[in-house]
């Protein structure tokens, strides 16, 4: 995934953190929907952050941001869109930390 692509989702999913509204992803055009589909199925399956509490809303995204996908894992969306998600997952919680201090 082109790093330009990753930091306009980063920064959509970190406004999402505060406000999440399935409306919004669903009508996000800054990344491919490909790409959307992938962050949707990673955060859907996070049990950390407070994604848990949209897991329905997330894979309803992934499956309308992709219709001809569904069904297609993660691990495979990952590998056709170039979402990493070990690398998505750090530096989510990074952009996170410094958004939301716990102090």
């Amino acid at each position: 995934m082109k790093r330009e692509v990753e930091e306009k989702l980063l920064d959509f999913c970190v406004d999402q953190h505060r406000n999440f509204q399935k409306s919004n992803w669903l009508s996000f055009e800054k990344v491919p929907k490909e790409a959307l589909a992938a962050a949707s199925l990673f955060l859907a399956g996070e049990n950390q952050g407070g994604w848990s509490k949209h897991r329905a809303q997330l894979l309803q995204i992934a499956k309308q941001c992709d219709p001809e996908r569904e069904g297609t894992s993660l691990e495979k969306l990952a590998r056709t869109s170039g979402f990493d998600p070990s690398r998505f997952r750090h530096m989510l919680g990074h952009l996170l930390d410094h958004a939301h201090p716990t102090s």
